[in-house]
């Protein structure tokens, strides 16, 4: 173990992937951040995380904490995300989604370089691409050592003699394992096989990942999975004729087979949020990461860049917001691990005979958890149209002057769902605010009052 890595060392003069500022500060919460190499003899997994009886092999690669600086700020939780690689490089969506959740509430966030394209892949912002001089003695043996490079991470963090000490002189009581989409997916493998060869973690939280035809089982510990549409009854990749379809491309019911969603029932340790009119990756974390990846592929750390909402599929992006649950929702998984009381079960999404999302006339889905956006609605949000963006079509004016015939009665109907969602846990109230601060601000529609 080696660290805290210099924040100016290397070409670029600072670590990959730090938290934005103009974002996500650490300073309102008295945080810092830290970056680690670790090394080790990893062992080869197949897809499923099970032993391959193949070679072991050496690997160093590294994590970003973020902390706060006071033990008395600290909850005693440590939140050890398995970086997503889907852009080629590593990027903490647990971070974006529910950053001032983790600091309001003191946990640790630990984002784990795991994987070979993160560290060593073909990508510009791969690690020892962006700057070889900082990431020089990185090696990654391969993604099928994984699972291996991120449990050693998880240890390290609570090895009384490891040198330096990685959280300075907090002492972690628990740890959470998290993970989005592909990280999720591997993490259901984590879960259903290492975790029980080696128990590491005291809880699971898979967003926005099952795993086709495989579910979770009762694994000793609570598993959270929050779900949106896109996961239901929309797809992230179709193979159609041997060829996967693109990003841009709109969901059919032709191209999609009719199948249950693979997680079940909630039952002992497994809890499960539905998120109606959630999509895969929305407008929210769209900003947070655009403007992430303009900063890492410049020079200057600071460099606040966001991109304009792009449109997929012929409507704009999905604009629910579903980081504001996310955050509830490892909230409540933490609440679960640290005093065993389980949150309780919210209704799922209603689905047809074949296994589609049952809407109204006006598209609006039926059951699950009914945030603002859909409990209220200016349009129509949807992750089943289009691939990972979802979409949001408006209502015509004449529409929402018809259901809200006044800004006030807009506002009073966003602040009465908002209080419905704090009142059964799924949103915090501090996340409950900014949609009624977004109704506040959205008087378009009645400017002829």
């Amino acid at each position: 173990m080696s660290g805290p890595v210099a924040n100016d060392a290397g070409i670029k003069g600072r670590p990959y992937g730090t938290t934005l500022d103009h974002i996500a500060p650490l300073e309102p919460y008295d945080y810092i951040q830290e970056e680690f190499f670790f090394s080790g003899t990893a062992q080869d997994r197949d897809d499923d995380g099970a032993l391959t009886g193949g070679p072991e092999a050496p690997f160093t690669s590294r994590i970003l904490v973020k902390r706060p600086k006071k033990a008395s700020d600290f909850n005693g939780t440590v939140i050890l995300e398995w970086y997503n690689n889907t852009g080629q490089s590593d990027s903490d969506v647990l971070w974006s989604a529910a950053h001032d959740m983790l600091m309001r509430e003191g946990f640790i966030h630990v984002g784990v370089s795991a994987q070979q394209v993160g560290v060593s892949g073909n990508g510009p912002l791969a690690l020892k691409n962006w700057d070889p001089v900082r990431y020089a003695e990185l090696s990654h043996p391969g993604d099928s050592y994984a699972w291996d490079v991120y449990a050693q991470a998880g240890r390290v963090l609570f090895s009384p003699d490891t040198a330096p000490a990685i959280l300075g002189d907090l002492v972690p009581d628990r740890m959470i394992a998290g993970g989005e989409s592909q990280s999720s997916f591997r993490l259901v493998a984590y879960s259903d096989v290492i975790q029980r060869e080696h128990v590491l973690f005291d809880g699971f939280f898979l967003h926005t990942g099952p795993v086709a035809g495989k579910g979770v089982d009762d694994v000793g510990v609570p598993v959270m999975h929050f779900i949106t549409e896109t996961e239901i009854d929309g797809v992230l990749s179709l193979e159609v004729g041997g060829a996967i379809l693109d990003y841009t491309t709109p969901v059919t019911t032709a191209v999609l087979p009719p199948s249950p969603p693979p997680y079940g029932p909630d039952r002992g340790l497994i809890r499960v949020w539905e998120i109606a009119g959630g999509s895969h990756f929305d407008k929210q974390l769209w900003t947070y990461t655009t403007a992430f990846a303009a900063r890492e592929a410049s020079s200057p750390a600071d460099l606040a860049i966001e991109f304009d909402q792009p449109v997929f599929c012929g409507l704009p992006m999905n604009e629910l917001g579903q980081g504001r649950a996310t955050a509830a929702a490892l909230h409540h998984l933490n609440i679960w691990v640290t005093t065993g009381v389980a949150p309780e079960s919210r209704p799922r999404l209603e689905l047809d005979d074949n296994f589609r999302i049952v809407r109204d006339a006006a598209g609006l889905p039926q059951g699950g958890i009914r945030l603002p956006p859909v409990a209220a609605p200016i349009g129509i949000n949807r992750g089943d149209e289009c691939v990972f963006w979802g979409s949001f079509q408006a209502f015509l004016p004449i529409e929402i002057q018809s259901r809200y015939p006044t800004h006030q009665a807009y506002i009073d109907a966003v602040s009465a769902a908002a209080m419905t969602n704090v009142k059964e846990g799924t949103l915090l109230p501090e996340e409950a605010l900014l949609y009624i601060q977004e109704a506040e601000e959205r008087s378009t529609y009645w400017l002829s009052e």
